[in-house]
């Protein structure tokens, strides 16, 4: 597990802890201390929020070379081969081979949400166009 998961479950824990104890406050007439409570907890949450906002922007997009794989829990993507198809002014079309696994074992798994894009040195992005007979990337493994 690491750091940052921990704080995340810490922040949770602490959360729930302060809603409890808000209700408690709040059912024994302490309105003033509960919404006391209440507001550190916007605060805490609204920094919390901002600090995400921060990281997102300033950390350095992850580009996983073909071959490597990336997982989530036990659910793991990688990209397997790419080829660049010339079509001549018209453009070209690449094709890219994923790879779904998962590393549980007789347990199934899915990632739901998943979303794949090529993006060139410039940084436009470029969205798939998926292959009718390939199975969707929230497939059940």
């Amino acid at each position: 597990m690491f750091l940052f998961e921990i704080f995340f479950l810490l922040l949770v824990l602490t959360t729930v802890v302060s809603l409890v104890l808000a209700g408690i406050a709040a059912l024994r007439g302490r309105l003033a201390r509960a919404g006391g409570i209440l507001r550190r907890l916007a605060i805490g949450a609204g920094l919390y929020l901002v600090a995400l906002v921060v990281a997102s922007i300033v950390m350095p997009r992850a580009v996983y070379p073909v071959g490597q794989r990336q997982c989530f829990d036990d659910w793991c993507i990688g990209v397997v081969d790419s080829h660049l198809e010339q079509h001549g002014e018209a453009g070209a079309i690449m094709e890219v081979t994923l790879e779904l696994s998962s590393r549980a074992r007789r347990r199934p798994q899915r990632e739901l949400g998943t979303a794949v894009y090529v993006v060139d040195r410039t940084g436009k992005r470029y969205e798939p166009l998926p292959e009718p007979n390939q199975p969707p990337l929230d497939v059940l493994l």
